[in-house]
């Protein structure tokens, strides 16, 4: 999708749409999403959960609220 996303669910901190916008923000920081939740290439938290950046992040799945 973007240089530099992951392969699966296309997560990457440099394209034009942001998690911030996005339905499958959970709180300020975790994405709720199935496939980023499978994504391998995604950091994710103490608890396995994705974390993504709110302003910057994005993947193939954005749905703005």
């Amino acid at each position: 999708m973007w240089p530099d996303s992951t392969k699966l669910s296309g997560y990457a901190e440099n394209g034009p749409y942001h998690c911030g916008k996005c339905k499958f923000l959970e709180g300020t920081k975790t994405c709720i999403h199935p496939v980023v939740n499978a994504d391998d290439q995604v950091k994710k938290d103490s608890d396995g959960k994705p974390v993504v950046d709110a302003a910057k992040g994005c993947c193939e799945f954005v749905d703005p609220k």
